[in-house]
C-alpha cells in the first residue's frame, strides 16, 4: 500500500467515526458525499471495463491488424477520447505495445484529454450557468495547451524511447491544437460536439453496466466472465473508499487551513471561492463546479484550465490507477498531471496579467468572505 492511499484510508475512517459520533470533526459531509457516489461509480466503470476488455480479447487479431497500419500506437486513439475508468485504461492494457505505453496512454493521456472529452466537459456544461460557458471554454484552452508538457515529463520519467514518445505525441498535439482553436473560434460548435459525445459515453457506460450486472443473475445476458465482473466491482469499491477519504480530507483542509487559502488566493490574484475550487479539484474536477459562479474572472479561467489535467490527482481516478499499477507508476501519473495543471495556471495568470496591462491599471479586488 502506498502512503497516499494510506492517508485516504485514515480520513475514510475519520469520516466514518464523525458520522457515528455526531459530526463534530466536520468530516462527515465529505464522507457521505463519497458514499453517495458509489452507485454512479459502479455504473460508470463496470460495463465498459468488462465488455471493453472482453471484446478486445475476443477480437485481438483484428484489432492488432487494424492498429498495425498506424504510425503510432493504437492505444493513443482510445485514450484521447476516454477517461481511464471509462475504457481508456482497459483498452490500452489490451492494445498498447509496451508496459510504458500502457502507463503513458492508459493513465496519463486518458487521465487528461480523455477525461476532459468523455467526462469533465459534458458534466461541466450541464452544471454551470450558460453565462459562464464562454469563460469555461476559454479556461480549457490553456489546460489543453499544457497537456503535452505533462505527457513529455511522464514519458521521460517512464524512461521511454524519445523517438517512440515523440511519434505517439504527434496525434495528441494535433487534437490539442484543433480543440484549442475550436474553443476560441467556434466555442458553441465544440461545446455541442463534445457534450453530445460525453453524454453518449456516460449513457452507454450505464447501459453496459446494467447488462453486465443483470448477467450475474441471468446467464443468457452474461457478456463478460464473472471473474472480470468481480474485478471491476472490487475496483469500483476501492475507488469509492478513496473518494470518501479524499472528500473528507478536502473538508479538513477547508476547515483548518483558511489562513493558507486566503494567502494563496491573494498571491494568485483570485477570490477565495476560486482558491477553494482549485483545492477541491485535486480530488474531483466536478466538486469545484458549484462554486464556479461565485469565482472572479481569473479564478474561473484558472479552475477550468487546471481541471483539464490537474484534477482528480487525489480522487477516484487516482484510486483507480493505484489499484492497477505500481507505486512508481502512480507517482509518475500524479507528477505528469500536476506539471500540466500547474503550467496551465501559470499560462492563465500570464495571459490575464497581459490583458489587464493592455487595458491599463485596474483595481483588483480579492474577496475575503
Amino acid at each position: 500500500m502506498n502512503i497516499l492511499i494510506f492517508i485516504m484510508l485514515i480520513f475514510f475512517g475519520l469520516g466514518l467515526i464523525d458520522c457515528i459520533t455526531g459530526r463534530h470533526m466536520g468530516l462527515a459531509d465529505g464522507f457521505e458525499r463519497g458514499i453517495a457516489q458509489t452507485g454512479s461509480l459502479c455504473m460508470s466503470i463496470v460495463g465498459i471495463y468488462c465488455i471493453g476488455i472482453t471484446v478486445v480479447r475476443q477480437n485481438i487479431e483484428s484489432v492488432a491488424a487494424l492498429f498495425e497500419k498506424l504510425p503510432f500506437d493504437g492505444s493513443i486513439i482510445t485514450s484521447m477520447i476516454l477517461a481511464p475508468d471509462l475504457g481508456g485504461y482497459p483498452l490500452a492494457l489490451e492494445i498498447a505495445a509496451s508496459p510504458e505505453l500502457i502507463v503513458f496512454s492508459g493513465f496519463l493521456l486518458s487521465g487528461g484529454l480523455g477525461c476532459l472529452i468523455s467526462f469533465q466537459l459534458p458534466i461541466a456544461l450541464v452544471m454551470i450557468k450558460k453565462e459562464h460557458t464562454n469563460e469555461m471554454m476559454q479556461g480549457f484552452v490553456p489546460g489543453i495547451i499544457a497537456i503535452p508538457a505533462g505527457l513529455l515529463a511522464g514519458g521521460i520519467m517512464l524512461s521511454m524511447d524519445i523517438r517512440v514518445m515523440l511519434i505517439n505525441m504527434v496525434p495528441v498535439l494535433v487534437v490539442c491544437l484543433i480543440l484549442a482553436f475550436g474553443a476560441v473560434k467556434f466555442p458553441k460548435g465544440i461545446q455541442k460536439v463534445l457534450s453530445a459525445f460525453g453524454t453518449g459515453i456516460r449513457y452507454l457506460s450505464m447501459i453496459l453496466s446494467a447488462v453486465v450486472l443483470i448477467g450475474l443473475f441471468y446467464e443468457p445476458w452474461q457478456l463478460a466472465p464473472s471473474d472480470l465482473v468481480k474485478e471491476a466491482l472490487v475496483i469500483s469499491v476501492k475507488i469509492a473508499v478513496v473518494v470518501c477519504g479524499g472528500l473528507a480530507l478536502s473538508d479538513f483542509i477547508l476547515n483548518h487551513c483558511r489562513g493558507v487559502i486566503r494567502t494563496a488566493a491573494l498571491k494568485l490574484g483570485i477570490n477565495q471561492f476560486a482558491m477553494v475550487g482549485l483545492v477541491l479539484s485535486l480530488t474531483s474536477g466536478i466538486a469545484m463546479l458549484p462554486l464556479f459562479e461565485k469565482m472572479d474572472h481569473r479564478g474561473r479561467l484558472m479552475n477550468a484550465a487546471f481541471s483539464v489535467m490537474g484534477a482528480y490527482v487525489f480522487g477516484g481516478q487516482m484510486a483507480f490507477v493505484a489499484g492497477l499499477t505500481t507505486t512508481k507508476n502512480l507517482l509518475i501519473y500524479m507528477a505528469g498531471k500536476l506539471i500540466s495543471g500547474i503550467l496551465a495556471l501559470v499560462v492563465v495568470w500570464l495571459m490575464d496579467k497581459t490583458r489587464k496591462s493592455a487595458k491599463g491599471p485596474v483595481e483588483e479586488c480579492v474577496h475575503t468572505k
